[in-house]
């Protein structure tokens, strides 16, 4: 009954999870079983890219409440009608149903209606004749037919079945859509493409693709959980609060405009792996399922909408530097609340590995763990050169990973040949405040001045190496103990913070320039230099780039008391130092990487000022890389 339940009608979507459910479900029960919040509870699943649906069924037959969401209707209605649904409700949709038609009633009301659904064998008004006008020949020996997509019999069949749903004074909207559910995945087993899609059509058919098309479409009664079997896993999952359900639109509309405030146990992401619009390719269910009757241009072969939803996640187009799918992972990842996200990944897609792995992790903010499936019934996938097979990303939102754990996935990845040797990651850069941390007690820091790094002990446990040039973690213990991973999250710098520290360290650092100036001055009239005189050594460190504007105002120096104000070149870089301030409010909305840049600059063009140097390191920290 519960492997019915599961498998039966069923969109056959090239890398559904239907052979995946037994690993799945483990990974779902390893974490339920390791995680105490989540026992004893009714959990809370969100399916973002639920397709076939057969994942959403898994999490209903397990007692979890459910949230479904797909970009298009068809899938939407094909996984909402056996989550939503119990038997008896059902029973008592089709009641009504049954009265209206005055059709006999069996063992059930469901049942029979199906029954006469599929005794329908021709529409009752000819205006309903979309399908048998648009997709079919007139008849079986018009095999050249322009869009030859269904047999003659199949298309009238389908206009039938539709006319008949579509009576509002009948049918109701429950149980249209239940119907639909059944007609979709029915209509791409006799439809005339071998991968089962609506775009195009094979002009010319071999035996078998004959035994296909022209085999009569039956609809399959879908399989519904009864009202007893739910109650025996928690009877509230027939409450409101926890009703299964399920939504059309991008996912991460969908979730933004949720209940406020509503958190997931588990979030499921199995986005398109491949550039293809599914819209594209199952046009004919989107017209079926809104019954439209759009009309068909009849000079091109392959079949669209104007309609279509185009999703993102099928884009290797880039936009700022990334793919639109990884920019439209991350957008969805933002409106994501929920403890564990679970990531099916299948090979070849839209996204790398490395573009995977820095999109959730989040700058090391969240935990990322890879589970391989092994299992000889599982048909691997080959790629290019390599041959793998299906994995899970588990994700936990707000828990730290560090470098090395990320670099233990690529290897892990790396030795099942799962992406290439030279492929790489690196988390982001963040800063970390290392001075503020090596006041903790016990907490050291080295410096080793010939390798420019600070190395960072607890005790005498080495914990990790800072290079200062570059400001980024470069190694770090494996061995952390929570104690340890607590204070260094402590110590983590947001990036609003970092620039602030930037503007301070920076005014600072005018300060004392001007301060030095007004000192240089004085030792210049206590010598009775004139201006032309002056060397560049003379000059304070750092003061290179105001050299020409200070020796086109040919400073006074007999006019620069210690109480008196300042020159007029002392005035220009008083100047200087405001516009450097306002360039600094600027920077300020620019993006970490420009942030970075201009403060490496400013690193490497002072390298000889160590004052400057140590400045900026005693505020600034090292990123972790």
């Amino acid at each position: 009954m519960m492997k019915n339940f599961l498998l039966q009608n069923l969109l056959p979507y090239m890398g559904n999870k239907a052979d995946n459910l037994s690993f799945i479900d483990s990974v779902l029960n390893s974490i339920v079983k390791k995680d105490k919040e989540l026992q004893n509870k009714i959990i809370k699943f969100a399916d973002l890219f639920s397709g076939s649906g057969v994942v959403s069924r898994l999490a209903k037959s397990k007692g979890y409440s459910v949230f479904a969401n797909d970009l298009e209707l068809y899938a939407k209605i094909v996984t909402e009608v056996p989550i939503r649904y119990y038997e008896e409700q059902v029973e008592r949709i089709f009641g009504f149903v049954a009265d209206k038609l005055k059709i006999k009633k069996g063992e059930s009301n469901y049942l029979s209606v199906i029954e006469y659904l599929n005794g329908l064998k021709k529409v009752k008004y000819s205006k309903n004749q979309y399908f048998t006008q648009s997709f079919a020949p007139n008849k079986r020996e018009d095999e050249g037919y322009n869009r030859f997509y269904y047999s003659p019999e199949n298309a009238a069949k389908i206009d039938a079945i539709i006319e008949a749903i579509f009576n509002v004074k009948i049918f109701s909207k429950e149980a249209r859509e239940i119907i639909l559910a059944s007609l979709v995945v029915e209509m791409l087993k006799v439809v005339n493409n071998k991968d089962n899609l609506t775009r195009s059509f094979s002009s010319k058919l071999s035996v078998t693709e004959k035994q296909k098309v022209y085999s009569e479409l039956e609809l399959t009664p879908i399989v519904f959980m009864s009202k007893k079997e739910i109650e025996a896993l928690n009877k509230d999952l027939l409450t409101y609060e926890y009703l299964c359900e399920a939504h059309q639109g991008y996912a991460e509309n969908v979730l933004r405009n949720y209940k406020e405030g509503e958190r997931f146990d588990f979030v499921y992401l199995d986005p398109p792996y491949n550039q293809q619009q599914y819209g594209n390719n199952y046009s004919l269910l989107i017209s079926a399922c809104k019954n439209d009757k759009e009309e068909v241009d009849e000079s091109k072969k392959f079949i669209s909408r104007n309609d279509i939803n185009e999703s993102y996640f099928c884009k290797k187009t880039r936009r700022s530097g990334k793919k639109l799918a990884q920019i439209s992972l991350e957008k969805t990842l933002e409106t994501i609340n929920s403890k564990y996200i679970i990531y099916s990944y299948t090979p070849n897609s839209v996204l790398t590995i490395s573009e995977i792995l820095e999109t959730f992790s989040e700058n090391g903010n969240n935990h990322i763990q890879i589970l391989f499936e092994e299992s000889d019934e599982v048909s691997s996938i080959k790629n290019q050169n390599n041959t793998i097979e299906h994995c899970l990303f588990v994700i936990q939102k707000n828990k730290r990973q560090y470098s090395n754990e990320i670099e233990a996935l690529l290897n892990e990845m790396k030795s099942k040949s799962i992406i290439p040797e030279n492929e790489d990651f690196k988390i982001r850069q963040s800063f970390l405040d290392v001075f503020s941390l090596t006041k903790e007690k016990d907490w050291r820091l080295f410096t080793n001045s010939i390798q420019n790094k600070y190395r960072i002990y607890h005790g005498n446990k080495f914990i990790f190496e800072v290079n200062f040039d570059l400001m980024v973690l470069i190694d770090i213990d494996t061995n952390l103990n929570a104690e340890e991973k607590e204070l260094i999250n402590k110590y983590l710098l947001e990036e609003s913070e970092v620039a602030e520290i930037i503007r301070l360290e920076k005014e600072r650092e005018d300060n004392e320039f001007v301060e030095t100036i007004k000192k240089q001055h004085k030792q210049l009239k206590e010598l009775e230099v004139k201006p032309e005189e002056i060397k560049e050594e003379d000059l304070p460190k750092g003061f290179g780039e105001y050299k020409e504007k200070f020796e086109q105002k040919q400073i006074k120096t007999e006019t620069c008391g210690e109480d008196e104000d300042l020159t007029s070149s002392s005035k220009l870089l008083i100047q200087a130092q405001k516009e450097r301030e306002a360039e600094l409010e600027k920077e300020k909305n620019k993006d970490m990487e420009d942030l970075l840049g201009s403060l490496e600059k400013a690193v490497k063009n002072n390298t000889d000022n160590k004052s400057l140097r140590e400045g900026l390191l005693a505020l600034l920290g090292s990123g972790v890389k």
